[in-house]
């Protein structure tokens, strides 16, 4: 190659969709000469350019409360490189990076079902918990509510009121 440069540097990008859309705050590790730590929100994207040829890992740390960690999608890599999930740890990519290789992958994360509870009293209001399940969420007195509580998928899930009846025992009411 006559007057120029051969560029044989590799390159990694990771990108992030959440579902609902408008998740933030993502972090990332990574091992491998040339990555770093980095966060990112739904719908951005990380580059690394430059990258040498070798091994490198990216995974995605515990999100924060709503989110779970869904998927990884839409892998693609120049032939000769190679994407592959951690057997342990599914968030963890485990990349070999040939000479000139784009590495493209999209972390899906999703939010966790969430409950609001709605008290709204009919004639003189009375003091309730609001309990999802056995737990009590919080006691009113009037119309209120509590939520959104994050639950896990799967349910089902009761949704009850408990108060003191003027005879002193326990009533409660299901949903």
């Amino acid at each position: 190659f006559a007057g120029g440069q051969i560029d044989t540097c590799a390159s990694i990008t990771i990108k992030k969709k959440t579902a609902p859309g408008g998740g933030q705050g993502f972090q990332f590790t990574t091992t491998g000469s040339g990555l770093s730590g980095f966060s990112l929100n739904d719908g951005g994207q990380k580059t690394f350019e430059k990258v040498l040829p070798g091994s490198y890992t990216v995974t995605e740390t515990s999100p924060a409360s709503p989110w779970i960690f869904d998927s990884v999608e839409s892998c693609t890599a120049t032939p000769g490189s190679s994407i592959s999930q951690d057997a342990q740890n599914p968030a963890k990519l485990n990349i070999t990076a040939k000479l000139g290789a784009q590495i493209t992958c999209t972390y899906v994360n999703k939010r966790k079902p969430q409950i609001t509870i709605v008290k709204d009293f009919e004639g003189t209001p009375t003091t309730v918990d609001l309990r999802l399940g056995t737990s009590v969420q919080k006691t009113v007195t009037g119309d209120d509510s509590v939520g959104p509580l994050t639950v896990d998928a799967g349910g089902p899930y009761s949704v009850n009121e408990g108060f003191t009846g003027n005879d002193g025992d326990l009533y409660t009411t299901t949903s």
